[in-house]
């Protein structure tokens, strides 16, 4: 099941905005979107590494070499009960512009991808 959540940024206009960039900003539209989609369960995966940094990525149907990754980030939740998890998260870039969060278990080891931004 794939689910969607939207992220919608704009640009801040403060009172300290200079009027060039006031300007800029009426005659731009100054809203970005990027729309997150989960994927529940997450999707399990392949994952390469050089260096300790993924640089390739394969699951039932993505596939592709890794251009660009930020991360990692540690993330963990539910410490307090036994269903408790820890992963290391990265936000890559694949070699055919698909963006995706991707994440490794650190109690199994294990990759998955979690989301795709588009």
């Amino acid at each position: 099941i794939l689910q969607q959540h939207a992220l919608v940024v704009q640009a801040a206009s403060g009172m300290e905005a200079s009027r060039d960039r006031k300007e800029a900003a009426s005659r731009q539209d100054a809203r970005l979107q990027l729309g997150c989609r989960l994927y529940r369960p997450a999707l399990a995966a392949t994952v390469r590494l050089r260096a300790e940094r993924p640089i390739w990525l394969q699951t039932h149907n993505i596939r592709g070499e890794i251009r660009a990754c930020a991360g990692p980030w540690l993330t963990s939740g539910e410490w307090w009960t036994c269903t408790r998890w820890a992963h290391e998260e990265w936000d890559v870039g694949l070699d055919d512009g698909a963006l995706y969060r991707i994440y490794r278990d650190l109690a199994s080891a294990r990759w998955f991808v979690a989301a795709m931004y588009d």
